[in-house]
């Protein structure tokens, strides 16, 4: 119901189209409206600012990239749509900076020509905190999922969460058993020596 009028109306990637009050004695007026160029799909009149009436939300193409919702706006008498994408024509670069620290972390430590023990070790404590890092996005994003009522993602986010988690275990029983190797290695080491 585009026009709040308590009838159904039909959105399209050109407008929509407002059905009549006698559905069958009367056409549908069509209002032009440039939703998408080349085609939305999952279109939605819903009231997303929360003004009392209805905007569009729609994919910007069918099978690509790209969504927008519509701020329903009058003039008059006459309904205008202010678009306002969220998502645009194609994915943004970005760079995680948490784990570009990470990745710096472990260069620099490469750059030190550490003893091929301390370099494994090294490795390692860099993949016990890519791990950690990890846990905590997925618990956020399991518990985002839930709050949105989003069962099914919230399960499948569960189940890589529980992912990271083993493999954090793993990695950090390698750690310990790897210093405690190096530990070793030294005390033969000094032993022989003294």
């Amino acid at each position: 119901d585009v026009n709040g009028d308590g009838r159904i109306d039909l959105l399209e990637q050109n407008g929509w189209w407002e059905q009549p009050e006698k559905i069958t004695a009367e056409p549908w007026a069509f209002h032009e409206v440039k939703f998408s160029e080349p085609g939305g799909s999952q279109m939605y009149a819903y009231d997303f600012d929360g003004d009392g009436d209805n905007d569009v939300l729609t994919a910007k193409e069918a099978h690509s990239y790209g969504l927008s919702w519509f701020e329903q706006v009058k003039d008059g008498d006459e309904i205008k749509f202010i678009e306002h994408k969220f998502m645009g024509e194609k994915p943004e670069e970005t760079t995680c900076l948490g784990m570009k620290g990470l990745v710096d972390e472990h260069k620099s430590m490469h750059e030190e020509d550490p003893s091929p023990e301390m370099l494994e070790l090294s490795n390692l404590i860099g993949a016990e905190k890519t791990e950690h890092y990890e846990i905590v996005s997925y618990t956020r994003l399991v518990q985002m999922a839930k709050d949105l009522g989003e069962k099914d993602a919230a399960g499948l986010l569960q189940e890589n969460l529980d992912q990271e988690k083993a493999m954090a275990k793993r990695v950090a029983d390698l750690t310990k058993g790897m210093s405690k190797e190096i530990k070793a290695a030294q005390k033969e080491a000094e032993a022989v020596t003294a």
